[in-house]
């Protein structure tokens, strides 16, 4: 895993050249061209860029070593996992509810998706030609066989149905204490008078009750895209947790990159407000979903038997071998 890790900052320079490269590809709306247009970005959003793939690129480097399989075998399901936990999953609530600017249409949008899943993509092929996978030994003839790992379906069913709830109560605390008390995030979303926690909460039952629905889908989809990894690191626990919490983290620290359509001070709360859920949430999702896994012993195969002796007749050792037959006298 040392050697993934030292390529890491090659892969992070690449991936930060290559995503602005792929966004600009896209046909956005004129709105969107206009305003990203007018902006110029900061050289430190070079380097926060850099930085986003440095973690991107850790985070690949630990899975290579320790995920099952090789080559695309390997690639597939940490490609779904990115994509969806970076990129998809983030973007749901603006997708269904639109981006409080107006600026930012649908189509620029699904847009920006496909720029980053796309470069996520072509990064986690390259990383998959250039990070080493576990060397795994052969096992040696007699020794006990690797135990094996199956999904308890209705355990799962049920953590999926309890993960969104928990998602949804974390969401909402963290949304009020750490982002919506900050004066310059109600004013970029026309709410500038704040309430009580209670007041905020009936509120949005009463007005955005569709908000929480969207909620509760945001927290399923983080479920559903942890099981690809997870069907990678069925017997590493550990290492299912920390590569869960990186990756649900890693679409948080997008918020470190400045952004002509939301203030400084907008994106520094929604970088800790974010980041602090998703840490949290990706342990707690890590915990729960590994442990609808069942291990199954599997047994070692038995030595093959000697044939059975004829009955009323003793079996001879192996080593004694039968007389040799003497040659018949050759008659003069």
């Amino acid at each position: 895993m040392g050697g993934n890790l030292a390529k890491a900052p090659l892969t992070a320079v690449l991936y930060g050249a290559l995503l602005p490269f792929v966004a600009v590809l896209f046909p956005y709306s004129q709105g969107y061209m206009d305003t990203a247009g007018a902006f110029v970005m900061p050289k430190t959003g070079y380097a926060f860029l850099v930085a986003y793939g440095l973690w991107i690129s850790i985070g690949m480097a630990i899975a290579f070593a320790n995920v099952k399989g090789r080559g695309i075998g390997a690639a597939l399901p940490l490609i779904i996992t990115a994509c969806g936990l970076g990129w998809g999953v983030p973007l749901i609530r603006q997708l269904m509810l639109g981006e409080p600017t107006g600026l930012v249409s649908t189509a620029d949008t699904l847009f920006w998706l496909a720029a980053g899943c796309v470069t996520t993509i072509l990064m986690t092929f390259l990383m998959m030609l250039l990070f080493k996978g576990e060397e795994r030994p052969e096992p040696k003839p007699g020794a006990p066989a690797q135990p094996k790992y199956r999904i308890h379906v209705l355990g799962l069913i049920i953590r999926l149905l309890v993960l969104p709830v928990i998602f949804m109560v974390l969401y909402y605390l963290l949304w009020y204490f750490l982002l919506w008390r900050t004066e310059s995030v109600r004013e970029y979303f026309g709410q500038p008078e704040l309430r009580n926690f209670m007041g905020e909460i009936i509120d949005i039952l009463v007005n955005r009750g569709f908000t929480v629905v969207v909620t509760l889908i945001v927290g399923l989809a983080y479920a559903l895209f942890s099981l690809p990894l997870l069907l990678q690191l069925p017997g590493k626990r550990l290492m299912f947790l920390v590569l869960n919490a990186v990756f649900y983290a890693s679409s948080a620290l997008l918020f470190l990159i400045p952004s002509p359509f939301m203030p400084d001070a907008v994106r520094m709360a929604h970088l800790l407000e974010t980041g602090v859920l998703l840490v949290v949430y990706g342990a707690v999702s890590g915990i729960l979903l590994h442990t609808a896994l069942i291990r199954e012993e599997v047994a070692a195969p038995a030595p093959a038997a000697r044939p059975a002796a004829k009955p009323g007749q003793a079996a001879r050792p192996a080593a004694q071998a039968a007389p040799a037959a003497k040659p018949a006298p050759v008659k003069k």
